[in-house]
């Protein structure tokens, strides 16, 4: 039990090579995604480059992923599996600026104790957005689309320094849409 691999190392692609980490512990986790490396927290951290897809698969415990940064062209997959989950999107910058890469999310389905949730945070985004939410994605100017799955409540936090504007299309049954806007945003519905 416990991790495999405990030092580092890196793996360069060649632009169709696909990584993919698991966490088959019972222990919870904190993992740190970038658009080069991933990390969790105690283990070792994997550098990459040239990906055409990246997995990252958290334990039975109860995981937070905090994605900093996703690579244009690497589309990234996270799974929480068992466990109630936090899936937390914000650069060093407090934007999303830096998710560049599309991005899929899975919660856990079916078991009413697992709670797995997203955060959007651009809070101190200094340009206007755009965001627009359906039941299964949210997609904002200037950065690519992130898709989630099995999520009991998706969370943005707009930016507090320019205006927004929030597109609520759909949301999807059984999951909140908890919008935190600020002075001079506007939310359309529908």
């Amino acid at each position: 039990e416990g991790h495999e691999v405990l030092g580092d190392m890196t793996v360069v692609g060649s632009g169709n090579t696909r990584l993919h980490t698991y966490n088959l512990t019972t222990e919870s986790s904190t993992y740190t995604i970038r658009d080069n490396s991933v990390a969790e927290e105690g283990g070792a951290t994997v550098y990459y480059s040239g990906l055409a897809n990246l997995t990252v698969v958290g334990g039975e415990g109860d995981d937070l992923f905090s994605v900093f940064s996703t690579a244009a062209g690497t589309v990234t997959n996270i799974d929480g599996w068992y466990g109630c989950d936090a899936f937390v999107f914000m650069d060093d910058n407090y934007t999303m600026d830096s998710i560049q890469g599309e991005v899929y999310l899975d919660g856990e389905p079916d078991d009413s104790w697992n709670i797995d949730y997203v955060v959007f945070y651009d809070y101190f985004n200094t340009a206007e957005q755009s965001y627009t939410f359906t039941a299964d994605t949210m997609q904002r100017s200037g950065m690519a689309d992130v898709h989630y799955a099995d999520m009991c409540e998706v969370i943005l936090y707009s930016s507090s320094l320019a205006a927004s504007w929030i597109n609520v299309e759909s949301v999807d049954a059984g999951m909140l849409l908890n919008l935190a806007v600020s002075d001079g945003d506007t939310v359309y519905l529908g």
